[in-house]
């Protein structure tokens, strides 16, 4: 059985991060390693299937990141910051009438 589609967009949200920062670089370098391979004709560009192809790695690296990196940095991040929470001491002690 499949996700319901607003499970995949929320995936799709989490990995928003993560593609924003691959997608170019990952460009870059498959445009210049194609150029070196095909001799810079750029003949792939015609291609309907180069920009599904490039989306699908960008959101297979992105998935990636995301998992190994970003999920487990902001848990340590969480972790760290939450061990001393800093407490602002006014000085002035309060005391309901109990």
């Amino acid at each position: 059985m499949t996700r319901p589609v607003a499970g995949r967009l929320k995936t799709l949200g989490d990995l928003s991060y993560a593609i924003s920062l691959v997608h170019v670089p990952m460009q870059m370098a498959l445009l210049l390693c194609l150029d070196l391979f095909l001799e810079g004709t750029r003949s792939f560009t015609a291609s309907p299937l180069t920009l599904p192809i490039h989306i699908a790695m960008v959101i297979w690296v992105s998935l990636i990141l995301h998992h190994r990196f970003e999920k487990p940095a902001g848990a340590f991040l969480r972790r760290t910051l939450s061990r001393n929470p800093r407490q602002p001491s006014s000085g002035v002690s309060v005391n309901h009438g109990r």
